[in-house]
């Protein structure tokens, strides 16, 4: 019952029929026909959530099986926090509210805010963007998942929001610079994806290239009964857990001897900012 209860919100039916298109009323009317018939031809939740699938391909596009994750989780959002998240539509949209927000330095009072508080303070860092950027798309039918980008010692991880349209992997990334930001749903695999932040990837004071493992997408639904989205405390446990999971190498040792450090006009590009910020020895564009 709770698919069913949880798909008759993804799909957003209205409860005046004035107001509901052909499509939802078709939807709604299966849902009736489940609830009160009990015979053999009874429309079964996966069958459903296929038809869901298919009148609505870009928010069910992914292709973790979304029946068996928390996308349709019912979070407690205030009415103001609903309007905000309905108004982010699209990955575009979300990724130009994330560069809205104003930038808390790495280092500075840190904090690791959940979404609701920085929906409140219009402030935030890298992972604050990306579990942010990732509750967003789950309001919208995708699954809340991020990845964590790994760094040499000598530098900072950077965490992005990931998702699919047709198969294929984007990006949504908080960060000050001009680089390490949105990706657009291009990318065959989460390598792939990956591996167009590389470049760009660098210590501004040296210019050695530092990206070196990333993470598998991590399903933040798992945080659930932390109330991830919408607690006032600090939520640690999320990075927390992304230290003690397995990531994969992008480099072999042979491949890093042999890189070479970005050069003085890509270093200059690099000074480059949104929000001013204090100068750290080891600085990371995120």
């Amino acid at each position: 019952m709770d698919t069913i209860r949880n798909l008759f919100w993804c799909l957003r039916i209205p409860l005046r029929t004035h107001h509901r298109s052909s499509v939802q009323s078709k939807a709604l009317g299966l849902l009736k026909k489940r609830a009160q018939y009990t015979g053999p031809h009874r429309p079964s939740s996966r069958y459903l959530l296929g038809y869901a699938f298919i009148t609505y391909p870009l928010r069910f596009s992914s292709l973790v099986p979304f029946y068996t994750c928390s996308t349709f989780h019912m979070t407690s959002w205030t009415a103001k926090e609903r309007q905000v998240l309905k108004s982010l539509s699209t990955p575009a949209k979300i990724q130009d509210f994330l560069n809205a927000l104003h930038y808390r330095v790495v280092g500075d009072n840190e904090t690791c805010s959940s979404p609701r508080t920085v929906l409140k303070e219009r402030k935030a860092q890298c992972i604050e963007g990306a579990m942010l950027a990732a509750a967003a798309l789950r309001f919208h039918g995708f699954p809340p998942l991020i990845v964590d980008l790994e760094a040499s010692p000598s530098d900072l991880d950077h965490v992005i929001a990931v998702y699919q349209i047709n198969g294929f992997w984007g990006a949504l990334s908080k960060t000050n610079h001009g680089v390490l930001r949105y990706r657009e749903p291009i990318y065959r695999s989460i390598r792939e994806l990956v591996i167009s932040y590389f470049h760009e990837y660098f210590l501004q004071t040296t210019g050695a290239k530092t990206l070196r493992n990333f993470s598998r997408p991590i399903n933040l639904s798992k945080f659930d009964k932390q109330s991830w989205e919408t607690t006032t405390e600090n939520i640690w446990f999320i990075p927390e857990y992304l230290l003690t999971i397995p990531h994969t190498p992008l480099l072999t040792k042979s491949q890093i001897s042999r890189l070479r450090k970005a050069d003085s006009i890509e270093i200059k590009m690099g000074e480059i900012t949104e929000w001013p910020e204090k100068k750290f020895a080891q600085e990371k564009k995120s």
